[in-house]
């Protein structure tokens, strides 16, 4: 044979196994590479149906089949909670997004949602945003057993819809939290809490509580919440 066709094969073989090498190449962060991690869904909601969340008070949280929302007025007093049992894997890094507009509120009331055991605790029993009005100012928070976050550096409105995103770093030991104006996206607040600790091994719900102020008297905060999705990545 040629020894240039010989040298062609070669050069040809070489060039079809560095296109092989370069095609497994990685994707980005959080994103589906064809076979590595990726953020996955684990539960969505946004509420055009009836969601069938458990609640401990029907008058106070509720799913709004009008407005097709879930609809909150609690009273400090009343230690309302709801919420949704969901499949997670808490060995997981999670994200948690929603949307969210407060209607009214008066001090020491607010918004408690996120991932929590059977305990109904805020911030003992789980990973949770708290969207309050308290002596500090309007803040939002986020939280764990073992640490929290307040930023009071540009308050919450009534009758805004926001969107809040908080995600789980288990390696990092963090959470990581952003809120935004859902109509313009114009960032409110965006902050990580370090030193997380061990969350509940049972953190297997998705839920709303106001149970760590029963003894908050009568002050009630309402709200609705919408477009509910909690993801994993694995």
């Amino acid at each position: 044979m040629h020894r240039r066709t010989i040298a062609g094969i070669i050069l040809g073989a070489a060039l079809g196994l560095a296109a092989m090498v370069l095609g497994c190449g990685g994707g980005g962060d959080g994103g589906d590479d064809g076979g590595g991690a990726a953020w996955h869904t684990i539960y969505s909601t946004d509420f055009t149906s009836d969601p069938a969340w458990t609640s401990s008070n029907d008058l106070e949280l509720y799913w709004d089949s009008t407005a097709k929302t879930y609809h909150g007025t609690q009273m400090n007093s009343n230690a309302s909670y709801a919420y949704k049992v969901v499949s997670n894997n808490v060995g997981r890094n999670f994200r948690l997004t929603y949307d969210l507009r407060i209607n009214s509120a008066a001090l020491t009331t607010g918004c408690t949602f996120g991932l929590a055991d059977t305990t109904n605790l805020y911030p003992s029993g789980g990973a949770f945003t708290d969207t309050s009005w308290n002596a500090g100012g309007l803040g939002w928070t986020a939280a764990s057993p073992a640490a929290s976050h307040t930023d009071y550096t540009t308050p919450w409105s009534i009758g805004v819809w926001y969107t809040i995103q908080v995600t789980y770093d288990k390696v990092a030991d963090t959470l990581a939290y952003t809120a935004k104006v859902k109509a313009t996206g114009t960032l409110m607040s965006s902050f990580t809490v370090s030193a997380v600790g061990t969350l509940p091994l049972t953190m297997h719900r998705l839920e709303l509580t106001r149970v760590h102020m029963a003894a908050g008297g009568a002050s009630t905060v309402d709200y609705d919440l919408d477009n509910v999705r909690l993801e994993e990545y694995y």
